[in-house]
């Protein structure tokens, strides 16, 4: 028996954890031996003892063996609970979808006629498609019954292209 396990950090701690058990045996006789179903589980989680009891939610970036990009997510809300983990449905077309929201963003902040009160709402409705685009629905529905913890969020990403701090 053998095991690999593959630990991802970024500057604080571990992102990511992949580990690959197998058992290595002679083959018998000259029949060619078959080998046994593999199977993978990724545990992405909080794994940085500075944030301990503080909401935080940690992303991280994967890719299907069919190519598609999808975001897991650990959440903790609960002090003292486990992260809550969640998965993204594929996301498809996301350059071209966050291209246009930071143009929005951008738009809105040169709008020399809006107040600041409409800006602030134009900046939410951006935030607001982030979230149904990026979230998956038992995650959003998590986060509403549990809105009321929710006052600061510190955000654990190696993922540069979404502009998460505009999520609302």
């Amino acid at each position: 028996p053998g095991r690999v396990t593959c630990v991802r950090r970024q500057v604080w701690g571990p992102v990511a954890t992949v580990t690959l058990g197998a058992t290595a045996a002679a083959a018998a006789g000259t029949a060619a031996a078959v080998p046994a179903a593999v199977t993978a589980a990724v545990h992405t989680g909080i794994d940085a003892p500075q944030l301990d009891g503080l909401p935080c939610l940690d992303i991280v970036e994967g890719r299907r063996v069919t190519g598609e990009r999808v975001y897991s997510y650990a959440l903790r809300l609960v002090p003292d609970e486990p992260a809550k983990v969640f998965e993204s449905a594929p996301i498809m077309g996301r350059d071209e979808f966050v291209r246009d929201r930071i143009a929005e963003v951008e738009r809105v902040i040169k709008d020399p006629d809006l107040t600041p009160r409409q800006r602030m709402s134009q900046l939410q409705n951006t935030g607001t498609m982030l979230f149904d685009q990026f979230f998956p629905e038992d995650m959003q529905a998590y986060l509403w019954e549990h809105r009321d913890l929710v006052h600061d969020l510190i955000v654990y990403t190696d993922e540069p292209f979404v502009p998460w701090e505009l999520v609302h």
